[in-house]
């Protein structure tokens, strides 16, 4: 089961259905108003989304059911709001594909044969099953035994809509023809649907068309960008590459070099330049799908992959999204905010229409003076960007979330100890390293290695995170009120960063931690402000709420996978380093495919 996120499903009932109308055990179930504002967390132990709410049921999983994978940390709002990234399909025990916005009938014991509007997918726990929700269209005896208003008559042929409800999936008989007439129950009364608004409310899914009775599969996709260098040796190489996650796996599944899939690389063609044909293959994916053999299911399925995000740190997310460089004003890629006039608040958000509006702009300059300064104004350049000049669904400015080992670790960590150690004496720089050789660091995943009092300018990312969780304990004799504060509100901060698990209902107070700190790095340390990683840290909540815990967009995964590529180009002729490194990787993949049980159809 490939599952996604949590959600909440909304149920809209007139004021004439008692509370306990449907309230039965026979596969429908109904939500409350009290169930709308219960927080919802991940369970850091076994990797599987919970309900933190006491009500049983009253949160649910959307999934993809055509998937054998695990759940771990997920983009939460993509995967609740957005219908692009949801499972468009399940299979009836049967075999009848059953779509989103198909009208089907199902049974249930009070109500009997029952007519209703597939809303979308999601399975509630793996005991219970895979449920729908579904807005129902009831009959007049129906609706007279919900409402308990007999003097309520409507024709044989017409149907109301009646709110959306809860059921379980081995509920359905199969897909059914539409009523002739349907009413929707509103605030204002009762309306009757003209026949624009029946074809409309009825339509067709459109990858029910496409598939042409095919099963499709919805895989969203994760892309990565680094650059790495080529040789073993401290001489320079530089390689650009991109590789490719399954957005859909878990944590620990994600995380393995196994399941992350080399896709380019090259040390002649930039970034951007090499994702022209990368943007050209998403937008095949996005919008058309692509056929491929369900070893699984032994039958031909319809495979539509769209991006989720782009992960990257700090120089090449600013690349991929036309930014300038760091000395600019308009300093952040996600928002407008000016490094010398607002470095503390959040900007008018970054999107692809207002910075196509920008570069246009740009463009129609007529003089290199106003060029330039119109580019200092907005801090973008107006080169061809295939990320922003193309329909391909996901907003460059959202999808390039920010990454916790470049913005914290190596961020605001490395800031603080370059601003802190220089300070102290000889005789404090020796207690804090007996200090630190005390301290119990048993439940730390890392441990830090190197003199931390001189050597710090050479630490690496995961002896910067073991230093900030220590910090303020080994810190505090030795500093002063106004740094100590600074210490310990980026010692909250750190924490959110790196949590595995979080609940919605306090994001406002995350929020406020976040701004506490940036308030006080504005009072003792205004400078930091000018760096860009500093502002980032303002939007950190964003990128939770949006993605998830940061360990589901997390670099280091993928920059352990360099190697990988760097080695097949010491054992390479050098001559076409980016020929050979793909064929190799590709006999890996198909090494890999066979290994798995996978097969190429029945012919072969």
């Amino acid at each position: 089961m490939f599952v996604l996120a949590l959600k909440q499903p909304e149920v809209s009932k007139p004021s004439l259905q008692p509370d306990s109308a449907l309230d039965t055990d026979d596969g429908i179930t109904q939500g409350t108003d009290a169930d709308a504002g219960c927080p919802s967390a991940f369970d850091e132990e076994d990797d599987i989304a919970v309900a933190d709410c006491g009500q049983q049921n009253s949160y649910v999983y959307l999934v993809y059911f055509e998937s054998d994978w695990d759940f771990s940390s997920k983009p939460e709002s993509l995967w609740n709001d957005d219908e692009r990234f949801q499972a468009p399909m399940a299979a009836l025990p049967n075999g009848e594909h059953i779509f989103v916005r198909d009208c089907i009938t199902f049974e249930h014991h009070s109500l009997g044969t029952t007519k209703a509007v597939i809303v979308k997918f999601f399975e509630k726990n793996t005991l219970q099953g895979v449920h729908a929700e579904v807005e129902l269209l009831l009959n007049c005896y129906q609706y007279q035994y919900v409402t308990e208003n007999t003097n309520c008559y409507l024709p044989d042929d017409c149907c109301v809509i009646y709110g959306a409800q809860v059921i379980h999936f081995t509920s359905i008989i199969g897909v059914a023809n539409p009523p002739l007439s349907v009413i929707k129950w509103t605030e204002a009364g009762i309306q009757r649907f003209s026949n624009e608004e029946k074809m409309q409310y009825f339509a067709s899914n459109e990858w029910k068309e496409k598939a042409g009775g095919k099963k499709v599969i919805m895989v969203p996709l994760i892309l990565f960008t680094d650059d790495t260098s080529g040789n073993r040796s401290k001489k320079w190489n530089k390689f650009e590459s991109w590789y490719l996650l399954l957005a859909g796996l878990g944590r620990h599944a994600n995380a393995k070099p196994s399941n992350i899939h080399f896709f380019t690389t090259s040390n002649k063609v930039s970034p951007l330049d090499q994702s022209v044909p990368i943007v050209e293959e998403l937008l095949l994916l996005e919008s058309e799908g692509i056929e491929a053999y369900d070893a699984f299911s032994d039958c031909q399925v319809l495979v539509v992959a769209p991006l989720i995000c782009v992960i990257c740190d700090n120089p090449r997310a600013k690349e991929l999204c036309n930014q300038l460089a760091s000395s600019t004003r308009k300093y952040c890629r996600i928002c407008m905010a000016d490094k010398i006039d607002s470095p503390d608040f959040i900007g008018v958000p970054r999107t692809r229409a207002l910075s196509l509006s920008q570069m246009e702009e740009i463009s129609s300059q007529t003089s290199i003076s106003r060029t330039y300064n119109t580019r200092k104004k907005y801090g973008i350049k107006e080169h061809y960007n295939p990320m922003l000049h193309t329909n391909i669904r996901a907003d460059i400015y959202k999808a390039t979330p920010l990454e916790a080992l470049h913005v914290f670790a190596l961020g605001a960590s490395k800031y603080f100890l370059q601003l802190f150690m220089p300070d102290f004496t000889h005789d404090q720089k020796t207690e804090i390293l007996a200090l630190i050789k005390a301290f119990n660091m048993s439940g730390f995943t890392t441990k830090m290695y190197g003199n931390v009092c001189y050597y710090y300018n050479s630490f690496v990312g995961r002896d910067f995170k073991a230093w900030s969780q220590m910090a303020i304990f080994i810190l505090s004799p030795y500093l002063d009120a106004g740094r100590k504060e600074v210490l310990l509100n980026y010692s909250k901060v750190f924490a959110i960063a790196y949590a595995k698990s979080y609940n919605r209902h306090l994001k406002e107070q995350w929020k406020s931690v976040c701004q506490n700190f940036i308030d006080s790095v504005k009072v003792h340390f205004p400078n930091l402000l000018r760096r860009p990683k500093m502002h980032l840290i303002l939007h950190l909540i964003e990128c939770l709420e949006q993605y998830g815990p940061t360990s589901a967009f997390s670099a280091e995964r993928c920059e352990s996978f360099n190697s990988d590529v760097r080695a097949q180009n010491i054992y390479s002729n050098r001559q076409a380093p980016s020929r050979d490194i793909g064929k190799h990787f590709a006999v890996l993949e198909h090494v890999r495919h066979i290994i798995d049980g996978g097969r190429y159809g029945q012919e072969r």
